[in-house]
């Protein structure tokens, strides 16, 4: 057994590895993103082992790779200005020839320099761009269909749906036409890698033309009371001011614990 995770958080015992667990799920954030996919990855095993339940935020960094990366990519063009997207398509390029773990420092890298590493669930992190969450693994992964917490997508309605006029044209209203395309050539693949809030506006876009299930008089991008439309897609100086509270926000945290 792992005696300590990263050489420094004992986890001999099983009341160890709860700490351990319950450590990450309060502190992971703080973590720089080597540290805290190897913790995570140390630590999974001896909870299993344990027979413990695996922490959400344990598995989101300790689950396989993903079949397909490029949504990832293609939605940071949304939220990124123009003189970064050179880097990114280099980094895209490069993603094709290097191991997973090193396409997704390099694109965490670039997350802190293009300023969107706080931006939450609008753009999966770099590692969620390349790996599953662990702990739904089994429900992302299977060829048949995707639950959320509100709708529902079957692959074969996806894989129908795209090749009609009525993806091409409802699509590129909400998504970079990159995606919009790239989702032709490999729906289910790229539909899995993207974030919930995106997978709910595909699915509920999909089953409408499919099954005819949108509420009169609701809005196309309506759902849970939110407009996605206008969670999606913010005006640029909104989302600098969003960006610079985050920022401000996590520098006042640590200068606390720095204090403590």
């Amino acid at each position: 057994m792992t005696e300590k995770l990263l050489g420094i958080y004992p986890v001999s015992t099983e009341a160890q590895i709860k700490k351990a667990c319950e450590y990450f799920g309060e502190n992971y954030s703080y973590f720089n993103h080597s540290d805290r996919v190897d913790y995570a990855r140390q630590l999974s095993p001896l909870v299993k082992e344990a027979g413990l339940e695996l922490p959400s935020s344990v598995g989101r960094y300790s689950g396989p790779p993903r079949e397909s990366f490029e949504a990832g990519y293609q939605i940071r063009k949304k939220y990124t200005h123009e003189r970064f997207h050179g880097l990114l398509d280099e980094l895209h390029k490069q993603a094709h020839y290097i191991p997973a773990d090193e396409a997704a420092y390099a694109l965490d890298d670039f997350d802190h320099k293009a300023g969107i590493a706080n931006l939450g669930g609008r753009i999966p992190d770099a590692h969620q761009t390349f790996f599953y969450n662990e702990k739904t693994a089994g429900a992302e992964m299977p060829d048949d269909v995707w639950s959320g917490s509100t709708d529902r997508l079957r692959r074969s309605d996806l894989e129908n749906w795209v090749a009609s006029v009525e993806y091409y044209e409802l699509m590129k209203k909400s998504f970079p036409i990159d995606l919009v395309q790239s989702m032709r050539g490999n729906p289910w693949p790229i539909f899995s890698s993207l974030p919930d809030p995106h997978k709910r506006i595909i699915a509920r876009m999909c089953n409408d033309k499919t099954y005819g299930q949108h509420p009169q008089g609701q809005s196309t991008y309506d759902y849970d009371g939110a407009v996605d439309k206008s969670q999606l897609h913010r005006p640029a100086n909104q989302m600098k001011i969003e960006l610079d509270h985050l920022h401000n926000t996590k520098a006042r945290l640590v200068d606390a614990l720095n204090r403590m």
